[in-house]
């Protein structure tokens, strides 16, 4: 009986660890053999071979199978083995460091041999100004903006005059406002918002709110004084991950060097670019500056621009082999109490790979296409339909059967709830809760709503006929293209987004995933510059800083 029930799992679907892609879904998206052989370096098929990035200069629109398997050729690419290491790891992409206290990133090169990898540890998902994001019980969406905090750790606002006041006491009134008290037990007036509301999507799309705590329990308070209704756990974006076996989560965020070269040339006045690179005069600009400052070729300049931000747990020599991995520095935590976790140092370790997002600019596509990949295991889906291959519709339910990293077998909920958040170099635990895992799930399968059964089935189809290709064995057949998004026209988002336009990663939108996907944050006043589309590149004085400083002989 045992095997009878195995045999009618793997004809519903793929078998694999709590995760099944079901088979019988419409075939619209369709990669074919020859086309994936020359994906291949080596002109077909081989178990981890190295594959070609895919030609983003010249990439065609088609339809939306065209970008699909834009997003599959770049994840093999990215993750092939090369020289030893694996091409994000390679001296092709360069780590970007945490912000500094000015909100400035620096770009650390890869060089040869292996790249010892410094993580953070959350990946909190800024707005429309970087800002973190909740969301009210009725839908809403604010920014968070903190108050600052003095010497003895006391929140700070301003009173009706515009003087700094240290706050003794927060407390709600009987009427459900929020009241600040001095240290003479003096009320101080709540300061307003202000106007700081978002420009890159209509005003009432996503709003800013300032967070205070009141009895070591974060108040989330609109430019009206009023006190918003969030959903129990909400963090503003600084939610710390952990899998069910207590391994914390980690992210990198990294870059090609084209794109480092790009934003290099543009931030030092060498090259005029109102946008992400599309076509091969662009490219041209940037390879003629990059041969004048000391680069004399780019090893795959047809990839064009490329952001990476992947997601990664502690691995060990058992299961090492189920991932795609690296080495990284990570922090030591003193775990003693389960409220609060210290940091004490760091450690060298490997690291698997759980989720990456790919970021990349294509011709005709300056806003650049948005995707996003998972490990099988990470996450139950909430429940979604497909076609088959009749042209029924399928409904898939949720289930959390099996065994899954972010979630326990079985779990009911809640789902996606924060049980701790990073402060400064330590780990709190939320009011209610220690120090420990909390249950996950993808709230949008395919990265569209339950009920878009066609969006969900071209996902589905270009999985299973990848899959199908690829040569038993690959470690990167371990990991599933969740969904990409984009512009219809290369338009500037979030006018005309198309594709799976709510996707999401659950290893690192865990705590945010609302609709509206990518581009509810990356995107601003009908505007493609590479500043407004990502958080990474930044202005002239925050965000990523140039590899190396202006000089009279490489400015415009």
């Amino acid at each position: 009986m045992k095997y009878l029930c195995m045999i009618a799992l793997m004809m519903a679907g793929t078998l694999l660890p709590a995760q099944t892609i079901p088979q019988d879904a419409a075939p619209n998206c369709q990669v074919a053999s020859t086309t994936f052989d020359q994906w291949f370096q080596s002109g077909q098929p081989v178990v981890n071979g190295v594959v070609n990035p895919a030609n983003s200069v010249g990439f065609t629109e088609g339809s939306v199978c065209n970008f699909y398997a834009w997003a599959k050729q770049m994840f093999l690419w990215v993750t092939s083995e090369s020289g030893g290491s694996r091409i994000f790891d390679s001296a092709t992409f360069y780590d970007v460091s945490p912000p500094d206290s000015n909100g400035q990133r620096t770009f650390l090169p890869h060089g040869k041999g292996s790249f010892l990898h410094s993580m953070m540890l959350r990946a909190a998902k800024g707005g429309p100004h970087d800002l973190p994001i909740i969301e009210g019980r009725s839908g809403q969406l604010f920014e968070v903006m903190k108050p600052p905090i003095d010497h003895s750790g006391k929140q700070i606002v301003v009173d009706s005059s515009g003087n700094l006041v240290e706050v003794s006491k927060a407390f709600i009134t009987p009427n459900h406002k929020l009241a600040f008290q001095d240290r003479a037990g003096n009320t101080i007036a709540l300061p307003s918002v202000g106007a700081l509301r978002s420009d890159s999507v209509p005003t009432d799309t996503i709003l800013t709110a300032r967070e205070f705590m009141v009895d070591g329990k974060p108040v989330f308070v609109d430019s009206s004084g009023n006190i918003i209704d969030v959903e129990q756990g909400q963090a503003g974006g600084s939610g710390v991950l952990e899998t069910q076996k207590d391994g914390l989560v980690y992210y990198a965020t990294m870059t090609n060097d084209v794109y480092a070269y790009f934003l290099t040339g543009v931030k030092n006045g060498a090259i005029a670019a109102a946008q992400f690179p599309t076509t091969q005069t662009d490219l041209a600009a940037i390879q003629k500056y990059a041969a004048a400052n000391g680069k004399p070729s780019f090893t795959d300049a047809q990839a064009l621009t490329v952001e990476l931000k992947s997601s990664w747990i502690e691995v060990n020599d058992l299961n090492k082999k189920n991932y795609i991995t690296t080495t990284a520095m990570i922090p030591v935590y003193d775990r003693s109490n389960p409220q609060k976790w210290v940091l004490k140092g760091q450690r060298k370790a490997t690291l698997g790979m759980l989720g990456m997002h790919i970021v990349g600019s294509v011709q005709g596509h300056p806003e650049m296409i948005w995707a996003t990949f998972e490990h099988f295991g990470d996450t139950p889906n909430a429940a979604y339909s497909y076609t088959n291959t009749k042209g029924n519709t399928v409904t898939v339910p949720q289930s959390t059967a099996g065994n899954w990293r972010f979630s326990a077998t079985n779990s009911t909920g809640p789902f996606n709830v924060v049980h701790m958040t990073a402060k400064e170099a330590n780990i709190l635990a939320q009011s209610g809760y220690t120090i420990s895992p909390s249950d996950s799930l993808r709230t949008y399968a395919w990265g569209a709503g339950p009920n878009n059964a066609a969006a969900n089935s071209n996902l589905i189809s270009i999985h299973n006929s990848v899959n199908a290709l690829m040569p038993k064995g690959d470690i990167r057949s371990d990991y599933f293209l969740i969904g990409a998004t984009w512009t219809t026209a290369g338009t500037a988002p979030p006018t005309g987004q198309t594709g799976a336009t709510n996707v999401a990663n659950s290893t690192m939108e865990t705590y945010q995933q609302h609709t509206g996907g990518c581009f509810l944050c990356h995107s601003g006043s009908g505007s493609l510059a590479p500043a407004t589309l990502s958080h990474v590149f930044g202005g002239e004085t925050n965000g990523l800083q140039p590899l190396f400083p202006a000089s009279s002989g490489n400015s415009r």
